[in-house]
């Protein structure tokens, strides 16, 4: 099934195709949701890499603020943290702390993300 989607996805797009969803009890035509996760290319966080220094990570993103967006920017460190948190967890975390200092930095501080922003102490 994934591939016959797969046909039909444009071949310009940057997905991949994840899971499929349905209700159980469902017949095969009808009610299945795709979880897609987007492919970031190389470069795309303008420099930025876990292996980084602080500093060093931190002027990364600041440049990806401005040049992408605060919405871009969290998007794609989200598909960093999902690839790495089970496989890395160490690398996940680094990018969840990088996440909540973009948070802070862009001042989007709502009732929907602010349990981001708490800090929690991780061993």
């Amino acid at each position: 099934m994934a591939n016959h989607i797969r046909e039909l996805l444009p071949s310009s797009t940057n997905l991949k195709v994840i899971k499929e969803e349905g209700k159980p009890g469902a017949s095969r035509n009808h009610s299945r949701k795709l979880k897609v996760i987007p492919v970031l290319r190389k470069g795309s966080l303008e420099g930025y890499s876990t292996k980084s220094p602080l500093k060093i990570r931190h002027s990364a993103l600041k440049r990806s603020l401005r040049k992408h967006g605060f919405s871009s920017t969290i998007k794609k460190l989200n598909v960093l943290n999902v690839y790495n948190k089970y496989k890395n967890p160490k690398v996940s975390r680094t990018v969840l702390k990088d996440m909540n200092y973009v948070r802070k930095l862009s001042h989007h501080k709502t009732k929907k993300n602010s349990r981001f922003l708490k800090s929690k102490k991780i061993n």
